[in-house]
């Protein structure tokens, strides 16, 4: 992965005074690899990874969207509502220097719309936004096993509280009119999120899990 991830900033931020690929790396690493990461780690982004790579060529900017991927859950505080933007910005503060302003203000803003704070409109946000939701439409068995890995962030939560807030986020993800955004993932994973959500919420609801 790190090779990877040095080509890809060597080729968007190859401004001298930006953060080298390596150092940028290992701060990812590190981020990534913090003991309280048990879904939110470098396995995420490398699931995240191949669903970019089977769609690169549909995107506007897709090195954009690669680096956005990189970086999107790099601040990670359980319960926190900035991670985000903590996430954005860490990014800015590598890249500064001479690189690409309107570059890094794409990647900025993809980075952003994985808080989903409202529905993406380009190409390239809502590609960004269902390849980071893709496992919602994994086989019910691995969604599940995916959300016990979320479960062990939030150890400081009590079963009940943590069922209550995932709950609220389902619901208002089942709320909206399709899952996915774009017609790729709809055709492939609209029908299996739809059903473990439902699923989900009506244990979640009935407390049968």
């Amino acid at each position: 992965m790190q090779q990877r991830f040095n080509a890809l900033w060597e080729r968007c931020v190859p401004a001298p005074l930006a953060r080298p690929a390596e150092y940028v790396y290992r701060e990812l690493e590190e981020q990534y690899s913090h003991p309280n990461r048990h879904y939110h780690d470098l396995r995420h982004i490398g699931a995240c990874l191949k669903h970019f790579d089977a769609v690169s060529g549909r995107l506007t900017e897709p090195d954009a969207v690669e680096m956005a991927l990189w970086f999107h859950d790099a601040i990670y505080e359980p319960g926190a509502d900035d991670n985000e933007r903590r996430s954005a910005k860490l990014f800015l503060g590598c890249a500064v220097g001479d690189a690409d302003g309107g570059f890094l203000e794409v990647v900025h803003n993809l980075v952003l719309m994985t808080e989903h704070p409202s529905e993406p409109q380009s190409v390239d946000e809502q590609f960004t936004v269902d390849i980071d939701l893709a496992s919602f439409g994994l086989p019910w068995e691995a969604f599940i096993r995916l959300g016990k890995l979320v479960r062990n962030e939030f150890p400081h939560l009590s079963d009940r509280e943590f069922k209550s807030e995932q709950l609220q986020f389902f619901e208002k993800l089942a709320n909206q009119p399709q899952f996915y955004f774009t017609d790729f993932f709809r055709s492939r994973y609209e029908d299996a999120a739809q059903a473990n959500l439902r699923r989900r919420i009506a244990q979640l609801r009935h407390g049968t899990a």
